[in-house]
């Protein structure tokens, strides 16, 4: 029989048991009930002296600078614009497109008020161009910057500024200090300057409604001289014009021996003609009516009990409710009688009636329409033929009156056009010394008692709101981009393993023995959690002929030597337990339990250079049994993959009542893969707060990949005192588990 090479690579001979029954997750369902809003007010409420302080800041530095900007004043002039009362004048300019005929409130006037010809005024008046809010050759807080630069020559000499270049700015300056608003429903408008000096601004409000009103009467003023000039042209040239036209209607009435033709055609044949005219008009309409209603009852034509014009007529109407009636007392007769009854009888001879009597009705009603349309076509054809014989009489007269009337036009065209120049001349020289005023002040602004801007109170409160709403966004959001296994429910939520326990946190004086933390602190929270791992690791693996337990990681650092070593020495109280240290490349575990460095082990084991009894070793504090990494190999995975590393961990296994092996992480090698093989199941140990889910994930992937019976996840290092502010969890949890000292459990053999 062949025996196989002690180091020949096998197969797994490891067939994972089956899965346990489907059972209630109550993480699960915590975790699905917990709204994510929840999880982001979590967040917020860990950050909030952050946040609270962020916006303490953020509402100083706004106190400072609002205390350390000039204050500005703002005064407000109230302006009523005249409905009425223009003078003539504005109808005038009406000729060539001026100004409109009762101008109200609108956009046109409010542009006005913020027009450049106004603000200019409002400007020289007052000689803004020399005051510090607006002169732009008046130094900066910077312009010592500028100087020293333009010293140096880094910047070249500046140029004075023209006087079209100041008067733009200065400009542009009062403009957008100036505000000009309607007020609603009403002819009245707010003007609103702003400015450092509270005198300067009462006055700017005040004189731009001043500017506004002499603006707008130097510019109606200067159309009514531009109009005046103008209509003393016009109407001379429409006076020649007119007496020609006169001139000629005379003589063409004298050459025809015409009379006035108006009083012709308002009586005698020109009247008779409009007269017959109207009345074939009204002839035509009866005829149409008539022959509408016609087409619907010519003779023979079906159901003329449908036609509108009949079943409308009230006679047909009368019939047809009696006949209604009738069908009622027949209907209930019926219902009650038999046909041999009196009743019954009487009943049917009323319904035969009522039904001939509305028949006769519609016939009536037909002939009737009939006889109508032919006497409606016979009058229509006697009004044609009298009309067509007027007209003829007509025609001759009409054909001298056509050029008669074309002059007459002419003449009353020139007539209304000379007239209505002629009273606007004289309505325009009259008014010409009189203008009207537009609008007029009733509420002149004042100088304001106290700033407007900047509002210290306001701004500080505006400041420290943003910055604390800003402050919450940035910590929800980078809660939300976090993908690291911060929480307890993270491990299920976005890793899909269940989740064994949460281990507390160490304190910083625990740990430089916190692989012995069972031993040193049996009551402690984090031992409690380490039996909790050992109850679970029990309870999953009853099945199991033998009991080896992997313990890894998905990356270094991450303590799984500390749970391993713990777990281990936990175990070792309820029977033989051997850790084995099978993370060659950082060895740490026997060294932190107290063994000395380089003692034989694994290695040494496996390759059968040194015997069992000297490869495992003991404690001096415990009863749990030690095997080290040994002698270090440059390539493990070899070694792990070895038939004869299967039969070593076999003999070890049976020799002990508990195998706990220290595996290397899974995403630097693949130590671990080759070792879940070999091992009744998996705990996986995850840093809170250090390691992303997305290479816990992946990590979990290989080792199912591999073969791997995975127990669950140990979340380590997580911090109590931040979940209970966090989330509000664990709290009690933690007082329970330190309140009671649980009972010491005997050492085993």
């Amino acid at each position: 029989m062949n025996e196989p090479h002690p180091l020949a690579v096998v197969r797994p001979t490891f067939v994972p048991p089956a899965a346990p029954a489907a059972t209630v997750d109550l993480r699960q369902v915590a975790q699905d009930a917990k709204p994510v809003l929840l999880d982001l007010w979590g967040a917020i409420r860990f950050r909030q002296w952050w946040i609270l302080g962020a916006g303490l800041a953020a509402a100083v530095l706004a106190a400072v600078f609002t205390l350390l900007m000039q204050p500005q004043y703002r005064s407000t002039a109230l302006v009523l614009f005249e409905a009425g009362g223009k003078s003539r004048v504005v109808s005038i300019e009406e000729v060539y497109g001026g100004l409109g005929s009762n101008r109200e409130t609108s956009t046109n006037q409010l542009e006005f008020l913020k027009s450049r010809d106004v603000s200019m005024r409002v400007i020289r008046k007052l000689e803004l161009t020399r005051h510090p809010d607006f002169d732009p050759t008046r130094p900066g807080p910077l312009s010592w910057l500028g100087r020293s630069l333009r010293a140096i020559g880094v910047l070249p000499e500046r140029e004075p500024l023209a006087a079209e270049w100041v008067d733009g700015i200065v400009l542009d300056r009062f403009q957008q200090r100036l505000q000009v608003e309607p007020v609603r429903q009403s002819q009245l408008v707010r003007i609103t300057f702003e400015s450092s000096d509270r005198q300067l601004a009462a006055r700017v409000a005040n004189e731009i409604a001043t500017a506004y009103i002499q603006a707008d009467l130097d510019a109606r003023f200067n159309v009514t001289e531009r109009a005046n000039e103008w209509l003393n042209s016009r109407v001379a040239f429409l006076k020649s014009k007119l007496d020609a036209a006169e001139s000629e209607l005379q003589s063409y009435r004298e050459r025809q021996g015409l009379v006035d033709t108006k009083s012709l055609s308002q009586g005698g044949t020109g009247k008779q003609l409009d007269e017959l005219n109207q009345r074939l008009v009204e002839a035509r309409v009866r005829r149409t009516m008539a022959e509408q209603a016609f087409n619907q009852v010519r003779p023979g034509s079906p159901n003329l009990s449908q036609v509108p014009a009949i079943v409308n007529h009230p006679a047909v109407q009368r019939a047809r409710t009696t006949e209604i009636e009738a069908a009622r007392r027949f209907n209930d007769a019926s219902a009650r009688y038999g046909s041999s009854h009196p009743a019954y009888r009487t009943a049917e001879q009323e319904l035969r009636v009522a039904r001939e009597t509305a028949e006769r009705e519609v016939e009536t009603v037909a002939a009737s329409i009939r006889k109508e349309f032919e006497a409606a076509r016979a009058a229509e054809a006697s009004l044609e033929q009298t009309l067509s014989t007027t007209r003829v009489s007509v025609q001759g007269i009409n054909r001298k009156e056509i050029q008669q009337s074309a002059l007459e036009r002419e003449v009353d065209v020139n007539r209304q056009l000379y007239n209505l120049f002629l009273s606007r001349q004289r309505e325009t020289s009259a008014a010409s010394t009189f203008q009207s005023s537009p609008a007029r002040l009733i509420d002149p602004a004042v100088a304001a008692l106290r700033p407007f801007s900047p509002n210290t109170p306001l701004v500080t409160a505006g400041a420290l709101v943003a910055a604390l709403l800003l402050s919450a966004l940035t910590v929800a959001l980078l809660h939300r981009l976090d993908d690291k296994l911060k929480r307890a429910d993270d491990v299920e939520a976005q890793v899909g393993s269940p989740l064994i326990v949460a281990v507390p946190k160490l304190a910083d004086t625990d740990v430089p023995h916190a692989h012995r933390m069972m031993v040193d602190l049996p009551s402690s929270h984090f031992a409690e959690t380490i039996r909790s791992i050992s109850s679970a690791v029990q309870l999953m693996s009853l099945d199991a002929g033998r009991r080896v337990l992997l313990v890894t990681s998905a990356a270094p650092g991450e303590g799984k030597s500390t749970i391993a070593s713990n777990l281990a020495l936990l175990h070792a109280r309820l029977g033989r337990t051997l850790l084995i240290e099978a993370d060659l490349r950082r060895p740490v575990t026997a060294t932190r339990l107290g063994l000395q460095e380089d003692l034989p082990g694994l290695t040494d084991f496996v390759a059968g250079t040194r015997p069992p009894a000297e490869c495992v070793h003991t404690l001096d504090y415990s009863s749990l049994f030690v095997m080290p990494c040994g002698q270090l190999m440059p390539n493990a995975a070899e070694l792990f993959g070895t038939q004869a590393f299967g039969e070593a961990l076999k003999s070890l296994s049976a020799s002990y009542d508990h195998v706990i092996i220290d595996a290397a992480p899974v995403r630097p090698v693949s130590d671990a893969l080759l070792l879940s093989r070999h091992a009744t199941g998996v705990v996986f140990v995850a840093a809170s707060d250090s390691t992303p889910a997305p290479l816990v994930r992946w990590a979990i992937q290989r080792l199912n990949g591999a073969g791997a019976r995975l127990f669950g996840v140990v979340l380590n290092r997580y911090d109590l005192d931040r979940a209970e502010k966090y989330y509000g969890e664990y709290a009690s949890y933690s007082d329970y588990a330190t309140s009671v000292k649980p009972p010491r459990v005997a050492d085993g053999p």
